[in-house]
């Protein structure tokens, strides 16, 4: 699967989700999460900057991406994937619980051989509703979240 098809798809996920958003059965309860990961230095680099729609029982479950075809019957999956939950603690604020695994394909000199590097940031964090909160991943990288 070429980049830019991965990408489409990505971008018919986020179109879903906020389109979404308002079938929400209680509109005081978040139903968005907005996620970035960027890494900063000369340039800043952006890894991820999706949304993802939460169900009603607070779940969350996104995957964009791909597969690298071993055989027949095995392949490898790569991309974004994002798992989670919500709970509410009051009226404005949250506790989230995410899953975050970025994948990547990489080169190889062996035609049977396929590579695919996962990164993967876990986090809980207390959120206050509609304020974006910046949390230091280490190094250089950066996640933003913010929950509308």
């Amino acid at each position: 699967m070429t980049k830019s098809i991965v990408l489409a798809l990505a971008m018919v996920f986020v179109a879903a989700a906020w389109m979404l958003q308002g079938t929400h059965a209680d509109a005081s309860k978040p139903t968005i999460i907005r996620i970035r990961i960027t890494e900063e230095g000369e340039k800043s680099k952006k890894l991820l900057d999706t949304s993802v729609q939460m169900t009603t029982t607070g779940k969350i479950e996104f995957i964009a991406g791909g597969e690298l075809r071993v055989d027949q019957d095995d392949t490898i999956q790569f991309g974004t994937q994002i798992n989670g939950i919500v709970k509410q603690l009051g009226n404005d604020t949250i506790r989230v619980s995410l899953r975050i695994s970025l994948g990547n394909p990489v080169g190889s000199d062996e035609a049977t051989t396929q590579v695919v590097r996962f990164e993967t940031l876990e986090l809980r964090a207390e959120l206050a509703l509609g304020i974006e909160k910046r949390i230091h991943c280490g190094g250089a990288r950066w996640c933003e979240i913010l929950v509308q």
